[in-house]
């Protein structure tokens, strides 16, 4: 189209300028002056080499789901969160199974609940860029050398994978 996004002018900038283009700012604030919420949301920035500003939104839609305010997601409320990802208006049914097989990636540590920081890895390796969330799983999963053959599943798009639920599929 000929036109750039300001992400793509600014990587191209600070690579041909050998700018960091993610300088760590945190020395200029201490800790005292910072809420809690935004220094946890600080250091998974900083671990998950991402902008503030994009940890800082998941972190607002993250809580959008947490509605009981424990500070982690359960499986009902990660399954709304599924519903509204893949099926925005709500008039499809995320597969159960599609709901399970995410649970399982984003449960790392196997607790039961999700934290913000597996939340954040998560939703940046699965709902974040031009591919479909299942093309996504799908692409993850089978470079991980998987012997149950999901690399040569057929890669569904959002509509498609909600679609095949409805049909029994």
């Amino acid at each position: 189209s000929g036109q750039i996004s300001f992400d793509e002018f600014q990587q191209w900038y600070c690579k041909a300028f050998r700018i960091d283009g993610n300088p760590d700012r945190t020395g200029f604030i201490s800790s005292e002056q910072v809420p809690p919420h935004e220094g946890m949301i600080r250091s998974i920035a900083k671990k998950l080499n991402l902008d503030f500003f994009k940890v800082d939104s998941l972190w607002t839609r993250y809580s959008s789901f947490d509605l009981d305010k424990s500070g982690a997601l359960d499986y009902n409320e990660f399954t709304r969160l599924i519903q509204r990802e893949l099926s925005p208006a709500g008039s499809e049914a995320v597969p159960d199974k599609v709901v399970q097989k995410f649970w399982i990636e984003i449960d790392t540590d196997k607790s039961g609940l999700v934290s913000f920081g597996e939340f954040c890895a998560w939703y940046m390796k699965f709902l974040f860029g031009g591919k479909s969330p299942m093309e996504q799983y799908y692409a993850a999963f089978s470079t991980r050398g998987s012997a149950s053959g999901a690399s040569g599943q057929q890669r569904l798009s959002r509509s498609e994978t909600v679609r095949s639920s409805k049909d029994g599929k």
